[in-house]
This record gives C-alpha cells, sequence and structure tokens, in this order.
C-alpha cells in the first residue's frame, strides 16, 4: 500500500540543500545541511540521523526522490550517486525533480509567468519559464501541482545569457530563484516583477512533493542510466577538450 512507503528526498543542486524522511507521501522529518557545499560530507549522517531518531529502519527504503538540477555541478553528483547507492543497497525505485519545478511549486500565490533562474557563472543563467494550467496535471509533460495549482513548464531548463533570456519574458513575468542575486537588478530595470529570497531555492520538502506526484503518475527513472542535468560540460571537461580536441 503507498500509504506505508518509506521514502527519502535528497536536495544537493544549490548551497544549503537536505534531506527529507517520508511515509506514504507525508514528510515524517528534514534536515537542512549548513550553507557551504559540504554535501558529500553531511548528507549521508544527516539521512543516517533522521532515520535513527524517527526508528526507521533505511534497509526497508522503497523510494528516493532526488533533485537533477540545474545547479551545482558537485552537489548534483553528490545527490546522484547517493541515490544510486541507496539503490544497490536497498532495490529501492528513483524519481528525479527538476531543481526549477521544485522553486516554482513554492510559490504561494498565482502568476501569470513565472522564469526561474539559477546563477550559472561565467554570465549565464539556468532558466525555466513556467505558467499556470488549468487542468489536472501530467508530470510527463512538465506539469506539477505547486502552492497556487497546476503549473506547466514552457520553456527550458536551458543555458542563456540574462539580455537573451529577458527577451523571451513577458511584461507581468515574476522571476524567482538564486539568479536574482546577482542579476536582479538588470531584470527589475525591465519592469519584471523580483521574488523576495525566501522563494529563491529549491527546498527539500518540494522535491519529496513533486517526487511522489511523479511516482504515483509511474513515472520513475532507470538507476543505471539517470544523470544529473549539467546543460553544459563541467570546467574539467572543458580543459580537457581545450588540451586534447573533441572527444
Amino acid at each position: 500500500m503507498t500509504s506505508t512507503v518509506l521514502s527519502v528526498a535528497l536536495e544537493t543542486s544549490c548551497l544549503a540543500g537536505g534531506v527529507a524522511l517520508g511515509r506514504g507521501g507525508t514528510v515524517l522529518a528534514t534536515a537542512e545541511f549548513d550553507p557551504g557545499m559540504r554535501h558529500a560530507r553531511d548528507l549521508v549522517p544527516a539521512l543516517g540521523r533522521l532515520a535513527r531518531s524517527h526508528g526507521v529502519d533505511l534497509r526497508r527504503l522503497e523510494l528516493v526522490f532526488l533533485d537533477l538540477g540545474p545547479g551545482s555541478f558537485t552537489g548534483l553528483r553528490v545527490g546522484v550517486a547517493t541515490a544510486k547507492a541507496l539503490h544497490l543497497a536497498t532495490r529501492c525505485q528513483l524519481v528525479g525533480v527538476l531543481a526549477t519545478d521544485a522553486v516554482v511549486a513554492a510559490i504561494p500565490e498565482a502568476r501569470g509567468q513565472v522564469c526561474v533562474v539559477i546563477d550559472a557563472t561565467r554570465g549565464e543563467l539556468y532558466a525555466a519559464r513556467y505558467q499556470p494550467f488549468g487542468e489536472a496535471p501530467a508530470p510527463g509533460d512538465g506539469r506539477f501541482t505547486g502552492c497556487a495549482g497546476v503549473w506547466e513548464r514552457t520553456l527550458g531548463p536551458a543555458i542563456m545569457r540574462p539580455a537573451e533570456l529577458r527577451g523571451q519574458l513577458s511584461p507581468e513575468c515574476y522571476v524567482v530563484g538564486g539568479g536574482v542575486g546577482r542579476y536582479g537588478e538588470e531584470f527589475g530595470a525591465a519592469g519584471l516583477a523580483l521574488a523576495p529570497r525566501k522563494q529563491w531555492l529549491p527546498s527539500v520538502e518540494w522535491v519529496h512533493a513533486l517526487g511522489w506526484e511523479r511516482y504515483q503518475a509511474g513515472l520513475t527513472d532507470d538507476p543505471y542510466t539517470l544523470e544529473p542535468i549539467y546543460l553544459r560540460p563541467s570546467a574539467a571537461e572543458e580543459r580537457w577538450r581545450e588540451k586534447h580536441g573533441p572527444a
């Protein structure tokens, strides 16, 4: 029965991050990491503490929901590697969630158009655009349920320069995400509404909620082919290509 399914959620795409423990689609407890991109150090111990404090045997784990990005290369690798290790240990199922979806799902009020922007460094953004969707969600089609109803992803995630992105947004667009911290003045000068800081980052609770929705719709991921959403090569890969040429 789904009401007894034991699950965990992993959020490692951003500077902070966290883990959640759930049962039957309900989050039992969460633990947030200290900011500083120390996910490799903090994730597994935090999960172990949550399980012990709630008397849960992780050997009975059935589901892992994880943020696939886009976001931090290192953080995403840690999250995916941990999820795959849990699968090998318990044969649990894995369900990936987009970081941008988790940000939009948490917005408390209806908006005509929303764009999530995540700082990708090098003068670029990871961006995804959304609009309200009036019908029942179909998660496989880029639709999901959030605080303000059903949303549909209409662009991205993609990597773009701020000026390029501004040209694709409607005047009433609500801009949210960590990229507001660096490029908020540019978007504000264009007349776009900016979300407050408390709405910028994906939460592990929403990774769990969206993962559960996808699981209920029969959408799970292959543990052996699941990969983070990087959108561009890592710095190490780019240096290798500069030295050796295309693979």
